[in-house]
């Protein structure tokens, strides 16, 4: 981040996510957006492992869904995984995620909001 002289600013990944952590706490992210994910997630969650696969990190992962507009969805949520599982274009990535949930890649529902990573998945044979 710049800070206005030129200079860069570098922060941790544990200071940037105590900043979103402060950010959330005084705004509920998502808006109406996760209103229909509250429900999906406790239904699934009675039958099924539910897992999150982002670019954000696990930490931000963590903390935007314990402050989500719909309450603290994290209660449902097995596992988090970020990029440090490996690309999302990778089917190495895919395959090491079911390997940590102790599932076959068969057994998983990959959901996105990007119909490229869905398309990807589907060629990749995950």
């Amino acid at each position: 981040m710049a800070d206005g002289s030129g200079s860069q600013i570098y922060c941790s990944e544990e200071s940037a996510g105590a900043h979103l952590e402060i950010g959330l706490r005084g705004w509920r992210a998502g808006g109406d957006r996760v209103s229909d994910v509250a429900e999906v997630f406790a239904r699934w969650s009675k039958t099924a492992k539910v897992a999150i696969y982002s670019s954000g990190s696990v930490e931000a992962q963590k903390l935007i869904f314990r402050y989500s507009s719909a309450g603290d969805l994290t209660l449902f949520i097995t596992s988090y995984f970020d990029t440090r599982t490996g690309a999302k274009t990778s089917s190495d990535s895919y395959r090491a995620i079911a390997a940590a949930m102790g599932v076959a890649t068969s057994e998983i529902l990959f959901v996105s909001d990007l119909l490229r990573e869905l398309i990807l998945r589907g060629r990749l044979g995950v």
